[in-house]
């Protein structure tokens, strides 16, 4: 049995949760993006005492790392590196764009003719996306894209394409087809936790010193 400490503040909707293994035992909700830095460590306090669970039970944070708002980015990983060196635990980091394909995912068990296109708004026409098959591989690496009608347009000729995000409506409205359809995030808490067990299981641990927020490019979102 291990304790994971979940962290993302990387898009305006921030959430603290507290897993046991992969499953979330509680979770706390901030839709304030101007107040992410101090809704943290309170969070993670009221958390830790409403489960009664201690600081020293923790096993590994995971961080949600970005792409996403610059602000909210640093003051994500910083939190976590922080805990992390405290208490002598790992840090997990994991990209934005992977957990919310991963939640479609988990909507979507066995239907494996579809991709998966998270989408977070970068202003504009501008998003941070990338696209992912069942299996969660990238087809389309994480990066900055600049949307338009023909966005897509080979890959929804062969697969049904959902997408999720802050930056998926933008593409609706000026995007339809036949292999295009929207969906809300369903349960991002799970997505982070069962990504970071999976991590903490194998292993597979960010360096404290080296590790930064992904920020694909310099640019703030709604800040």
């Amino acid at each position: 049995m291990s304790f994971l400490l979940n962290i993302d503040t990387s898009t305006s909707k921030a959430f603290i949760s507290l897993s046991e293994n992969e499953l979330p035992i509680d979770t706390l909700y901030n839709y304030n993006q101007k107040e992410h830095a101090g809704f943290i460590h309170t969070a993670i306090e009221e958390l830790l005492v409403k489960n009664n669970i201690k600081l020293h039970q923790l096993a590994a944070i995971v961080v949600s790392a970005g792409p996403g708002s610059y602000t909210g980015l640093r003051v994500g990983l910083s939190s976590a590196k922080g805990l992390c060196y405290a208490l002598k635990i790992p840090l997990i980091a994991i990209n934005t764009l992977e957990m919310m394909a991963n939640d479609l995912i988990n909507q979507n068990s066995g239907s494996e003719i579809s991709l998966y296109c998270p989408m977070i708004d970068a202003r504009r026409m501008e998003v941070f996306t990338a696209v992912y098959t069942h299996e969660l591989l990238p087809i389309l690496e994480p990066q900055s894209f600049i949307l338009d009608s023909d966005s897509f347009n080979s890959l929804l000729g062969e697969k049904r394409i959902l997408t999720t995000g802050d930056g998926s409506s933008k593409f609706h409205e000026i995007k339809s087809h036949p292999n295009l359809q929207a969906l809300e995030s369903y349960n991002l808490p799970y997505s982070l936790s069962q990504l970071g067990f999976k991590r903490f299981t194998n292993q597979k641990f960010n360096d404290l010193s080296t590790t930064e927020p992904i920020y694909i490019k310099d640019f703030l979102i709604k800040n």
